[in-house]
This record gives C-alpha cells, structure tokens and sequence, in this order.
C-alpha cells in the first residue's frame, strides 16, 4: 500500500544548536497531497522551549493508524492501517468504527468511505499516537482520502496547539521540508539565529542519520 511499508518507526531527536538563546516552540507537520483549500494541516508534534545545546526525542511512525470522530471530539477506536489501504465507516452492535475493506498495491494513498446511512463524520489519522491527518464533514456515501509523503514540514511557531488545525499565515511562514525517505533515525539541526548584522536565518537540517 505505502510506499515506505509498514510497521515502521523512525527515531528522530530534534537538537538546538542556533544563535538564539530564547527558547522557541518549534512545529512539524505533513501535508495531506490529496487534500483541498478546507483542509488545514494539523500541527503533529509541537516541541516547546527546547533551549540552545538541548534536545527532545520522539518516533514518528509510518504505520499509521485511523479512527471516526464526532462533532463533540469524541473517536472510534483506532485501527492501525499496517498493509491495507481500503477502509469503510460502519455501524456494528449500535458502535461507528473503522473496518478494513481492500488493498489497492498500486496506490500510495489511504481512502476511507463513509458507509453509514445518515451520519456525517471526521476521519482521523494518526502517527504514534498523535493526530496528523484530518478530514472533516465527510457525509455518507463519501469519501476521505489521504495521501501523506516521507516528509515533514518544520517551522518556527507561537501560538499553535499540538493536534489542532494550523492557521494559514503560520502555514505561509513555514517553508522548510525534512526528505524522510530511507532513513530509520535521524537528528534535526536547528541553526541560525542571533542578534544584529550577524544574525541568520533558522535553518533545520537532517545530521547523523541512520538508513533503512
């Protein structure tokens, strides 16, 4: 299904090594490739007051796995998609949840179908347990559709919410990517900084990786 494969889990450590003595919340999060202009990014991970010389580890999984959500912020119990793509919303003993339905071997994609006859749900994705992914409103008969790459987007950002939907100017001012792809570790470099003339700009930079 994925073209990285499943049950895969990367450790990444994020390090601060800028100019910059403050300590900055620092963003990651993927774009959904299949998504539209309603689709907001979710901020994934949100590291905060990460200090100069300091790190923070963390694993970021491409097994994903999904769950339904309601209007009240309630989910479904999350099914990992380990080798299947196909999904389908259903209803079972008066419960919503997430039932594998096919493989498609040629599609990089995870497609979700809303089988139920009346209710209007989210679908919600998750890597290592934290949400990455969303798509709201998705009636019957429709279907949600997720195409994520081996990437991260990463950033500088205030006032952003770990798991919660990313306002489009802080989505404007994040312009950096991180290639995941072949790669199971890895540490991220935060750069540049400073004060006056000298300063630079952040810059973030994979170091000390470990392939596949």
């Amino acid at each position: 299904m994925s073209q990285w494969g499943a049950n895969m889990e990367l450790q990444l450590t994020f390090c601060n090594f800028s100019l910059s003595r403050g300590a900055r919340d620092v963003l990651l999060f993927a774009k959904n490739e299949t998504g539209n202009s309603q689709d907001h990014p979710i901020a994934w991970k949100v590291i905060r007051n990460c200090a100069y010389g300091m790190s923070h580890p963390f694993r970021y999984s491409l097994d994903f796995s999904i769950a339904v959500g309601d209007a009240h912020g309630n989910f479904s119990p999350k099914v990992n998609v380990g080798g299947t793509n196909r999904f389908s919303v259903e209803l079972s003993n008066g419960r919503r949840g997430v039932v594998p339905f096919a493989s498609t071997p040629e599609s990089s994609s995870i497609e979700v179908l809303n089988n139920l006859s009346q209710d209007v749900v989210s679908i919600n994705l998750f890597s290592s347990n934290l949400l990455i992914a969303k798509k709201s409103r998705i009636a019957p008969a429709m279907k949600a559709v997720f195409t994520l790459r081996p990437e991260l987007w990463i950033g500088l950002a205030s006032q952003v919410a770990q798991g919660a939907a990313i306002r489009s100017e802080v989505i404007g001012g994040v312009r950096q990517k991180i290639d995941l792809n072949g790669i199971s570790s890895s540490e991220i470099w935060m750069t540049g900084g400073g004060v006056g003339a000298t300063a630079q700009p952040f810059a973030f930079s994979l170091q000390n990786q470990d392939p596949c």
